[in-house]
């Protein structure tokens, strides 16, 4: 509210003096006139509602909000998901970290993201339309928290802007590509001979465990438990942040046994790095086509068990880490029969 106060100088000229106050902040100036005082005072008011005063978003740059999520919020992320997450917001803060929040618009944030979908993103090269959504949903992470906790912003420029994910290509990333048996067993035995000892270990748990890739290499030993024949991946270090327990299929068990004869002094992970190179020499020896991906062994967990017709749904679910029922139904049409059955059972011949 403003506050209006006249004054008189020695000489018998008149001026006033508008002030406002907000949150126990003030912001004043004189004028020869009330009227002009007024105008003034209704202006500031307006640009208060739009935050240019006072704290408000007009006083923030947009790094200041992404460098308040990697300070306050990040660590509440999987370990896995943090290192992702911190690439995509330090690559928004070097694209618009300069911007203004008040001048932060949706045109700025299509632009950016046409820069990325074209190869101007971390990697040098251009990116899916679900990479480009991925980056979306983190940057409009920032903004919902600068609107509802942090008071630094009121509007969000990405609310509205539609998912590039097409349902063509949601389709072909749900149904995945999983693995023949001649071509699993190709590869095991390409990965076998291959010099890097660590990339047969990782693979054979990938397809016999269904872990990502983070979950694998964030296993430690003292995860591992041999006489039970039990692992666990921790939920620090899962996707969806919950800790799940995995069976430890007997050749799994002997490979680790075996593999864990020499271990790295002073460590207690399984593995310090994803062999890239190698991988991608082992699917080559392999004959595997190029878009084989190592994602694709969870895929060929998830379906080979859907496949043997022992196990349900909800077993895959449950084996896999999966969050909801509905991300195990693209596996439910390589399910033998079961339908069949109960339909027979239910209506008989």
């Amino acid at each position: 509210m403003a506050y209006f106060e006249k004054r008189s100088a020695k000489d018998g000229s008149v001026s006033w003096r508008a002030q406002i106050r907000r949150r126990g902040e003030s912001v004043a100036a004189t004028f020869p006139t009330r009227e002009e005082a007024e105008d003034w005072a209704g202006a500031v008011e307006t640009d208060i509602r739009r935050g240019r005063y006072f704290g408000g978003a007009a006083d923030r740059a947009v790094y200041e909000l992404l460098d308040r999520y990697l300070l306050e919020e990040l660590g509440h992320l999987a370990e896995s998901e943090q290192r992702k997450r911190r690439i995509q917001i330090e690559w928004w803060r070097q694209q618009v970290g300069g911007y203004q929040v008040q001048d932060f618009s949706r045109a700025v944030v299509k632009a950016a993201l046409g820069r990325l979908r074209a190869g101007d993103g971390p990697s040098g090269k251009g990116v899916s339309s679900t990479t480009v959504d991925r980056y979306k949903a983190a940057l409009s992470r920032v903004f919902s928290l600068a609107i509802a906790e942090w008071e630094w912003a009121r509007e969000n420029p990405l609310r509205g802007l539609e998912k590039r994910t097409s349902k063509a290509d949601r389709s072909k990333r749900f149904a995945g590509r999983f693995l023949s048996t001649d071509e699993r067993d190709r590869l095991f035995e390409a990965c076998r001979e291959h010099p890097c000892r660590e990339l047969y270990p990782i693979v054979l748990l990938a397809l016999h465990t269904g872990g990502r890739q983070s979950e694998i290499l964030s296993l430690r030993w003292r995860n591992i438990d041999f006489e039970r024949r039990r692992g666990t991946f921790v939920g620090t270090d899962t996707k969806n942040g919950e800790t799940r327990s995995f069976r430890l299929t007997e050749m799994a068990a002997a490979v680790l046994r075996d593999y864990g004869r020499v271990r790295r002094l002073g460590s207690d992970r399984l593995f310090e790095k994803f062999p890239e190179s190698q991988w991608r020499t082992a699917r080559k020896r392999a004959k595997l086509d190029a878009p084989f991906r190592f994602h694709d062994l969870r895929h060929t967990f998830a379906s080979y068990l859907a496949m043997s017709g022992e196990a349900t749904l909800l077993e895959i679910k449950q084996a896999g880490g999966w969050k909801t029922l509905d991300m195990v139904l693209r596996y439910a049409h390589l399910m033998p029969g079961q339908a069949d059955d109960v339909i027979d059972k239910v209506f008989g011949s």
